[in-house]
């Protein structure tokens, strides 16, 4: 479907980064995909895929051309059970995470679009304990499709991982060639058979560092499944239209527990301590952290934002907090460790006096979405800075380190901060030494003097064998700092391997390699 009236509203997404675009086309199907994808390279036409348009990286932003917008694909088409008894949910890239866990939770369905044996299959799951999709971003409005092209996480992945190992299957419609992809079927060396092309000399590149979370570039390791591949290729080598998703069994409780911080001097120490392999039998599934300057800026909102009001105010003595979230199937299972951790509050340097718990379901909702409220608040103090300068923006970062450099990389950002007179927060998976730290500009010229120092915070991380994403991409705005991370070298075999699936280089203009 082509519609020229509305583009204006698809010209940016949450980065705010906009650009232009001639026509938009809402595809309903993979025919429908393979159509418009087959008319744009006939006549030469770059093409940008979009979904939700959360994305914070502009991947979604058109560069001239024409749109491919998928949000109209948001349907739940399958339901198998494979070999192993587990529940694989097959799904369109534009459903929204918010609307399949909605399903999820309710277990309702209109069975009469599936055929017999799926619709057999659904009421095995209808019957069957709850059941989840482990990937938990921040922004529940993010589509499945774009979480499967960055390879999204959220604050949960301390516990489950990315989304990578959840993805059993991907249709992806390339210039070339539609593929279905099983995962454990094909190699990525097996690319030339399934394109019908030859390929001279598969290209390679620097695998992804061991033991960080790493989303930069294109995934590579030897002997790679050819899925993995496409997970987080943030769309440039074709459209996904279809994904099958592994469902796993959903934690009878989950328990939401904040901490407050009298002083933060033994922070890293704490989070060490947490990460202990002695307590994995509790369960920890998200330890996240926010600074000073969060919870400030969190009680200057209050008023704004629902998910703030519904607690109490944070006392301005507290020089940040940590959350930490349990996924468990018996209350008893963390009776010990709270034990534990109320003999160790002292020596963290921990408020004794209080700390919110949630146990219940209401309570456990309330204090996730408290969680969620740091961007929220920083993206409504940018809108109104905006009103004064519309060259304002956000600056934040998404890089990633090692256990064993956590303290030096945060002991970095308080340093830097401290000499900027520029307001900031810093949050995030501190768990998986994850942190974003937001630079909030009020001018322009501050803007650029954030984007600065950004830069050569992301050459010591990598300097360090870091990474300048840990779970958002590259997209169109990070793309100096992927330079920084690869080779030469590196970049030009990524290029090669666009150029054999994307021959005409016409899909997702600027994004990453470009």
């Amino acid at each position: 479907m082509k519609n020229n009236e509305i583009i204006d509203d698809y010209l940016k997404d949450e980065s705010l980064l906009k650009g232009n675009a001639n026509n938009i086309f809402f595809c309903l199907n993979t025919t429908d995909v393979e159509q418009v994808l087959r008319n744009s390279y006939f006549n030469n036409i770059p093409i940008t895929i979009q979904g939700a348009l959360t994305g914070i990286c502009g991947g979604a932003v058109p560069y001239n051309g024409d749109i491919l917008n998928l949000s109209k694909m948001d349907k739940i088409i399958d339901l198998k059970i494979d070999k192993d008894s587990n529940f694989i949910l097959k799904v369109q890239p534009g459903l929204l995470l918010k609307d399949l866990n909605h399903f999820l939770n309710s277990k309702k369905f209109n069975v009469s679009n599936l055929d017999s044996l799926a619709a057999l299959n659904y009421k095995k799951f209808v019957d069957h304990a709850s059941l989840m999709f482990p990937s938990d971003p921040t922004e529940t409005l993010a589509s499945l499709g774009g979480m499967v092209a960055c390879e999204a996480s959220g604050a949960c992945s301390y516990m489950y991982g990315s989304i990578r190992k959840y993805i059993k299957g991907l249709k992806v419609v390339t210039p070339l060639k539609t593929l279905d992809i099983p995962r454990g079927l094909y190699k990525y060396k097996d690319l030339e058979k399934l394109l019908g092309v030859k390929i001279q000399d598969l290209p390679s590149w620097t695998k992804p560092h061991e033991g960080i979370k790493d989303v930069a570039g294109l995934y590579y390791e030897d002997d790679m499944d050819l899925i993995d591949l496409f997970i987080g290729s943030e769309g440039i080598f074709g459209v996904i239209t279809e994904i099958d998703l592994l469902l796993i069994n959903k934690p009878l409780k989950q328990i939401g527990l904040m901490l407050f911080l009298n002083n933060s001097s033994k922070l890293v120490e704490f989070v060490d301590w947490l990460r202990n392999n002695e307590f994995k039998k509790y369960n920890i599934a998200a330890i996240e952290y926010f600074d000073k300057s969060s919870f400030e800026l969190l009680n200057r909102f209050r008023e704004s934002v629902s998910a703030i009001n519904k607690l109490p105010e944070i006392s301005k003595d507290y020089d940040g907090g940590i959350y930490l979230e349990f996924h468990i199937d018996d209350d008893k299972q963390i009776e010990s460790f709270f034990d534990i951790l109320n003999q160790q509050m002292s020596t963290f340097n921990i408020n004794q006096e209080e700390q919110w718990f949630a146990f219940e379901n209401n309570d456990y909702e309330k204090l996730k979405s408290f969680r969620h409220a740091v961007p929220e608040c920083v993206n409504i103090l940018i809108a109104n800075r905006k009103i004064n300068d519309q060259n304002v923006h956000k600056v934040g970062t998404d890089m990633s380190t090692s256990d064993d450099l956590l303290f030096d990389t945060i002991k970095m950002y308080n340093k830097d901060i401290s000499s900027l007179d520029i307001e900031s927060v810093i949050f995030g998976h501190i768990g998986n030494n994850h942190l974003h730290v937001n630079l909030i500009p009020s001018t322009e010229l501050d803007c650029e003097i954030a984007k600065n120092q950004v830069l050569k915070w992301a050459k010591n991380i990598v300097s360090n064998d870091g990474s300048v994403s840990g779970e958002h991409g590259i997209g169109k705005i990070k793309k100096d700092m992927l330079k920084i991370m690869f080779s030469k070298s590196d970049l030009d075999e990524m290029k090669k391997l666009k150029k054999i699936l994307d021959p005409k280089s016409l899909i997702n203009l600027g994004t990453f390699l470009d």
